[in-house]
């Protein structure tokens, strides 16, 4: 490997304090010759990769987007999710004739768009269309009526405090079948009053209480002032029990399975069987999983104790705010401003970005497949594929030869890395969307049965054989990547990998750097802390369990040592998962790009060898400007360590690292060798 200690702008940069002689450029002449894929605009001429690498392969591009940034405009990449949108509108707004797949979902979501930009018909019809639901919530009087209640409106995608989650689950002879997993939604407006500043804690139900009161307000609700002091009240109640420990998640998730007699035990003042009835999921499978079993139980108590009133209140609040993007201004405004109060600066809250997402959200199969045609050819889709399946063989390589597992432990990590599935770009085989009415000046109409539909067409496959080539989780057109436990599938959509390997003329530095990166993050979340590979360990040795829990506890003295911002201190905790996947995936990646390059690692493109273009597309890929609010606010509570300690951090820990710029002890990145963290 090439010793290299700083990058080299050929003759336009001479820093005699850094150079160490820069490599000659290849002499290749070729039309086809790779070009590096590496942003050097981006670059900060005066900070070294062996002191910052975030800083040395950003800084230009970070100087530059700060005053976006402290406008609001958080963001990372070069705009992937503003251009998948400009896309989308395109879609939607085109002449039937330049579509290429010309479908009658298609035509339905163009419809379904255009209702949601009539601001005339949504001025005209007001929350008409919301009656129904507020009429079912009047009319509670009793715990059967409640349950009912909280399960329709689940079917309707609005927050209830209990909600249904529908995901696949191995049956007894291991075949994944659709199962239905309780979860929480319930909002935590309230912070915990045992932990948060008392003074902001009342600012903040101050503040909240008039929000609630004009949502309410504008409901028509004549009694919205004293209701919405209900409300707060529900809402503090919940947050005490939410964020109240929860002994029951330290049982693996087939321990939470409960049977409708254990369900009644667990609440028995909840009406289960009225709940399931109303979702159209009664009988269909033996038992459903519950997520916090503690939650459960608390809740029961608290819905025995809270008034009707104060309920019903507080659903016609939570239906209101869910659908305020398809409801008049007054609506929208209320609660845009209430954001804005609270320091959410998301500049992405006009009608016309609601229309384009929610468009692409409920039509994922008809507004993919015609993206995919537009914009992700189907070679794309193979050199991402071939770029998975050589990430899968270098991460089998290195559990293979990981010598603290014990043959059990290795067995189940190496079928693990055998058998998950790469779902890129779009799926092989097209369905269609769920069907519902759409009605071309009735957007808040249109909402609500698009909710309906997509609930009932997942209601019917309860208890069914999963197709594990569905996928509906990440759709083609988002800028996601997503490894999903319950099907064991790294899922990674078309305008993801179309940013990360803009052209197939990238070489391998770069598309590992980036794509392999991300690919290998996502398996690494199999292994990681909250994963069932460590939570079912019942076979494996107490050595190979005490090896697992030490490399987790060197992670999180690590990032806890580290700063977020200054003053704050990386959560070492909170993070571990994700830095586990950093760690693992970008160190797995590193070998798959040495494994693909082999001697070609050594050419040099753009005066940068292979393991330096791989390191800096690492850390361009990660670049991300954010203004100072949401920068704490995401340093106290995101589970994911901040862009710049993502980077660093990760490179620190790795010889190749240090090899590929030449680092030393007297540089900022260095970290001796009996420090660097190696997981497998």
């Amino acid at each position: 490997m090439i010793a290299f200690k700083t990058l080299c702008f050929g003759t336009a940069l001479v820093l005699t304090t850094l150079l160490a002689g820069c490599p000659e450029e290849s002499s290749e002449s070729d039309s086809h010759a790779q070009t590096s894929g590496v942003v050097r605009a981006w670059f900060d001429t005066h900070a070294r990769p062996q002191d910052d690498l975030y800083r040395a392969a950003n800084g230009h591009w970070l100087d530059r987007e700060a005053a976006r940034a402290d406008d609001g405009a958080a963001h990372g990449g070069d705009n992937a999710d503003e251009r998948s949108t400009q896309r989308l509108r395109a879609i939607f707004e085109d002449p039937s004739r330049k579509l290429k797949t010309s479908t009658p979902s298609l035509q339905r979501a163009r419809d379904f768009y255009a209702s949601y930009l009539d601001r005339a018909a949504i001025e005209r019809r007001g929350s008409r269309s919301l009656e129904p639901v507020f009429a079912r919530i009047d009319a509670m009087r009793d715990a059967r009526d409640i349950a009912a209640v909280f399960s329709y409106l689940d079917s309707l995608d609005i927050p209830v405090p209990v909600a249904n989650q529908f995901f696949t689950h191995p049956d007894d002879a291991g075949h994944p079948r659709w199962a239905s997993r309780i979860i929480d939604r319930g909002s935590l407006f309230l912070p915990d009053e045992s932990s948060a500043n008392a003074q902001s804690v009342d600012a903040l139900r101050t503040r909240t209480t008039d929000y609630i009161r004009k949502m309410l307000n504008l409901s028509g609700d004549a009694g919205a002032a004293a209701h919405a002091a209900d409300v707060v009240d529900f809402e503090a109640a919940l947050s005490r029990i939410q964020s109240a420990p929860r002994s029951s998640e330290d049982r693996p998730e087939s321990d939470r399975r409960f049977t409708p007699t254990e369900l009644r035990a667990l609440a028995p003042r909840f009406d289960w069987d009225a709940y399931f009835e109303e979702n159209g999921t009664s009988g269909k499978t033996a038992s459903v999983f519950v997520e916090h079993p503690d939650y459960i139980r608390a809740l029961d108590m608290l819905l025995g104790q809270v008034s009707l009133d104060a309920l019903k209140a507080h659903l016609k609040f939570k239906t209101i705010e869910q659908y305020a993007d398809a409801l008049p201004e007054a609506v929208r405004n209320t609660r845009i401003q209430f954001k804005l109060r609270g320091g959410d600066t998301s500049p992405d809250m006009s009608r016309l970005h609601a229309a384009i997402e929610t468009t692409g959200r409920y039509f994922p199969l008809a507004v993919g497949r015609e993206y995919a045609a537009r914009h992700f050819t189907a070679e794309r889709k193979a050199h991402a594929r071939a770029t998975a399946e050589q990430l899968r063989k270098a991460y089998r390589d290195r559990v293979s030869k990981a010598d603290w597992l014990d043959a059990e432990a290795r067995k189940q990590a190496l079928t693990l890395v055998d058998t998950v599935v790469f779902s890129l770009g779009y799926p092989d085989a097209w369905g269609d969307d769920p069907a519902h009415a759409v009605v071309r000046d009735d957007a808040l109409g249109n909402l609500l049965r698009a909710n309906h539909s997509h609930h009932d067409a997942w209601a019917v496959k309860l208890g069914t054989r999963a197709d594990l080539t569905e996928r509906d989780s990440v759709t083609p057109h988002a800028v996601e990547a997503v490894y999903i436990p319950d099907t064991h599938t790294i899922a990674i959509s078309a305008a993801f990998i179309e940013h990360w390997v803009s052209s197939l003329d990238n070489d391998d530095a770069t598309r590992y750097g980036g794509l392999g990166v991300v690919l290998g993050h996502e398996l690494s979340h199999a292994f990681d802390p909250g994963a069932s590979w460590f939570t079912d360990h019942r076979n494996w040795s107490e050595a190979t369990l005490a090896h697992y829990r030490a490399r987790n506890d060197r992670l999180t003295h690590y990032y806890e040592k580290l700063e977020a911002l200054p003053g704050i201190q990386v959560d070492g905790a909170l993070t571990l998962a994700e830095n586990f996947a950093d760690v693992a995936g970008v160190q797995a990646a590193y070998d798959a790009y040495v494994m693909s390059a082999g001697a070609a690692q050594a050419r040099v493109i753009d005066g940068l060898t292979g393991p330096q273009r791989f390191f800096y597309a690492y850390a361009q890929m990660h670049r991300s400007q954010t203004n100072t609010y949401d920068a704490i606010e995401s340093a106290e509570s995101d589970s994911h360590a901040p862009k710049r300690v993502r980077v660093n951090a990760v490179a620190r820990t790795m010889s190749s690292f240090h090899d590929a710029f030449s680092v030393v002890p007297r540089d900022a990145m260095y970290l001796p060798p009996n420090e660097r963290i190696v997981i497998w």
